[in-house]
């Protein structure tokens, strides 16, 4: 009796356990949130036995539920499994809870195997937010996935403090002339 006995595991804080026999998403789900008391490895591997809809179930409410304590598995789960769960659901959870650490880092990642230009966009976002200015200006100079008028456009907009990310972009893609104007008046 796979149930009963998984419920008697939960009460005795034998969480693995009893995610191997609980078989309805609810139960999986309440066991999952106890991420205290399960291994963070063991946790993540567990994902692949999720359907896509549920893993991005059960990530948003470790979010919701604990986010400092949780964010490290999550973004774990949202990098390796970020093909099945989408990049953009990914996104867009990160950025419902205003994480740009998170976003970040799971972007990080996975910035280097991704075509998308979102991902690219994304990922340029969140490192000058969080002033990775090194990061902004490697990937403006080794990826071809961006959209570089709104790139230049963003890099005008943040102005920061080290402005090598911008020439970049403008001298790769033929923006001098709006290089040399907006540092003429800036």
């Amino acid at each position: 009796d796979k149930p009963r006995i998984a419920r008697l595991c939960e009460q005795a804080g034998l969480y693995q356990r009893a995610l191997e026999l609980y078989t309805e998403f609810a139960d999986r789900k309440r066991v999952m949130l106890q991420t205290h008391a399960i291994h963070p490895q063991w946790l993540t591997d567990y994902f692949a036995n999720l359907l896509p809809e549920q893993g991005l179930d059960v990530l948003n409410e470790m979010l919701a539920t604990n986010i400092r304590q949780n964010l490290p598995i999550v973004i774990e789960v949202a990098a390796k499994f970020s093909d099945p769960f989408g990049a953009e659901n990914l996104i867009r959870m990160f950025e419902n809870y205003r994480s740009v650490e998170g976003l970040f880092r799971y972007l990080q990642r996975v910035v280097n195997f991704s075509t998308d230009p979102n991902v690219h966009m994304k990922y340029i976002r969140s490192a000058a937010m969080l002033g990775q200015t090194a990061e902004v200006e490697r990937i403006v100079r080794e990826s071809d996935y961006y959209d570089a008028a709104t790139v230049r456009d963003f890099l005008m907009e943040q102005k920061l403090p080290d402005q090598l990310p911008l020439v970049i972009v403008c001298d790769r893609f033929g923006f001098v002339d709006k290089l040399t104007q907006y540092l003429y008046q800036n």
